[in-house]
């Protein structure tokens, strides 16, 4: 969610994938920029499936499967044992719109350079999902951020689905 304590966010244009998305340029005593790591992260996760998995698509068949779902319960309770109650829920939201929209939530993660047409994968994510919003009339949400929790919880269904720790290789003197 990109909050810090005790920093005044300045105005400046949305934030994007790959851009420090300063919160403070002169922080601490090596005046280094403060950057958003949600974004950074979420930066890093994408860029895991475009190099790992480029045209890789989830079905609901691999989401409904029962073993994928224990897997991705498992890397979540581990993951959600440091995430703030708030982000839980929003995490907890993204993992079930993609668990139900697989094709949806990858059009919306490899459209990575049209905002039309991440703006149109996301309006249809939503509308396939209003289960996991509990049928919320209206949503407000910032659809950078959105994206980046969607990046992330198809990340977490793929790695279940092929029933790896990670789409990153392993150093060839790690292979079994």
């Amino acid at each position: 969610m990109g909050c810090y304590m005790g920093y005044h966010t300045p105005g400046s244009p949305e934030p994007y994938y790959g851009v420090c998305n300063a919160i403070d340029n002169h922080a601490y005593r090596f005046r280094l920029p403060v950057c958003r790591a949600p974004y950074d992260r979420a930066a890093l996760v994408a860029e895991a499936i475009a190099r790992y998995a480029p045209d890789v698509r989830l079905t609901k068949t691999q989401t409904m499967n029962v073993q994928v779902q224990a897997r991705l319960g498992a890397r979540e309770k581990q993951r959600n044992r440091l995430r703030p109650l708030t982000e839980r829920q929003y995490v907890a939201v993204t993992l079930c719109m993609v668990g139900n929209a697989p094709e949806a939530a990858a059009d919306l993660v490899h459209n990575n350079r049209s905002s039309k047409l991440q703006k149109s994968a996301a309006d249809r994510l939503i509308e396939e999902t209003s289960e996991c919003t509990g049928d919320a009339k209206e949503l407000k949400i910032d659809r950078v951020e959105f994206r980046n929790y969607v990046v992330d919880a198809f990340y977490s269904w793929l790695v279940a689905a092929r029933n790896v720790p990670s789409l990153l290789p392993l150093p060839p003197d790690q292979h079994s």
